[in-house]
């Protein structure tokens, strides 16, 4: 991973104008960004409180505005706003990484694999080009992942496909990320005389060192816990908002496990020596199998299989799931209602997902009728909305 990092795009105006128009709130949401066209052009900005009426007066002069979504094509070569893509399909600016796998999932089933294709090869572009994909297109996002799903992206477009010159092809990449996320964004836990090696979210200080907010310690801290918990796709939650990086979290962990797994089988597919498996399973049944809180998310170790023993999934979703029974319209993402957007009451589909395939595929007859009953609920819910 990069080292401290000082951002040189034009979307980045450090000093005196961000700040003023920041802590004024000219606008509801601070993602409306509006870069300048000349910075220059600002170098005389004083260092004093400027009323708002005069704030937007040097915004409408020297600032553009931002381009809507349905303006302009997605993928332009605009260094200081998109990132470069390859591909000129659908889904990278204004669609996260995580999400982009359920997304896939549906083009598969509309037959348009070739935009799939596309959309992987853009990930693998930037994985060569930064080492990880990134969390979204914009710039500000190049310094940040989200869960690493592109091993599962191959995994469905070469189920679909059978392209095995694609998955040569690809491989390289996948394995590349899947070590940066061991390099890191890992953490040894010590327990009953063996060492576990685990993945959390932790983003280090790599964006805007040299912005006022960072001369302040206690600043910089609650930044490195903030761009985790973005990393993390659950901005945010009771789980991960201010305390992310602590945190080992099963559903990442879970993704590990089933890249894993994923990445011995396209080895054994294309004829290589398989790779050995990690002991992550072994780490999951002595840390992760019991919680002090229960998160729906803690269910995606059965959607990757990351258990050794059928017992203990067996015990592990009985002791859990039956908490989002009584919820008619579908598992929540959490049972805190903490007003956050992650929290009760709010569900979010691809997690609905991952705990109806894992229960799916227990053996276990309850396990399945409960897997269709959420199915069901999560089904009813949407044709009603």
């Amino acid at each position: 991973m990069p080292g401290l990092f000082v951002a040189t795009s034009q979307i980045y105006c450090t000093g005196e104008v961000l700040q003023q128009v920041q802590m004024a709130k000219l606008f509801d949401d601070d993602k409306y960004c509006r870069y300048e066209v000349d910075c220059s052009s600002c170098s005389g900005f004083p260092k004093k409180t400027i009323p708002s009426s005069e704030l937007q007066k040097i915004l409408q002069t020297y600032f553009e505005e931002p381009v809507l979504h349905w303006q302009k094509p997605l993928f332009l070569p605009i260094s200081h706003i998109f990132l470069f893509f390859q591909k000129n399909v659908i889904i990278k600016v204004f669609l996260f990484f995580r999400e982009s796998y359920w997304v896939m999932n549906g083009l598969h089933l509309s037959e348009m694999t070739e935009t799939a294709r596309g959309m992987i090869l853009n990930f693998v572009y930037l994985v060569k080009r930064y080492g990880f994909v990134s969390n979204g297109g914009w710039v500000y996002y190049e310094q940040r992942s989200q869960p690493p799903l592109l091993p599962l992206m191959v995994e469905s477009f070469y189920e679909v496909t059978r392209d095995r010159d694609f998955l040569r092809q690809v491989l390289p990449a996948v394995e590349t990320e899947y070590s940066f996320w061991m390099q890191n964004c890992s953490f040894a836990v010590s327990m009953s005389g063996l060492t576990h090696i685990l993945n959390q979210y932790n983003v280090p200080v790599r964006q805007l060192i040299n912005t006022v907010c960072f001369k302040n310690i206690v600043r910089m801290k609650l930044w490195i816990e903030l761009t985790s918990g973005a990393e993390s796709g659950w901005d945010f939650s009771s789980c991960c908002d201010t305390q992310t990086s602590p945190i080992l979290p099963a559903d990442l962990n879970a993704i590990m496990c089933r890249s894993e797994h994923l990445l011995a089988s396209f080895h054994r597919i294309l004829g290589d020596e398989e790779k050995a498996l990690s002991a992550r399973i072994k780490a999951f049944e002595s840390l992760l199998w019991d919680h002090l809180s229960f998160y729906p998310s803690n269910m995606a170790l059965l959607w990757a299989q990351c258990y050794s023993k059928l017992k203990m999934a067996d015990q592990g979703y009985a002791r859990k799931v039956f908490l989002g029974l009584d919820y008619p319209n579908g598992l929540p993402t959490s049972l805190s209602e903490s007003g956050q957007q992650w929290d009760m009451p709010n569900a979010w589909p691809p997690l609905q997902h991952m705990i109806i395939e894992g229960l799916s595929g227990l053996n276990s007859a309850h396990a399945k009728e409960l897997a269709f009953r959420l199915a069901q609920r999560w089904i009813q819910t949407n044709h009603q909305i």
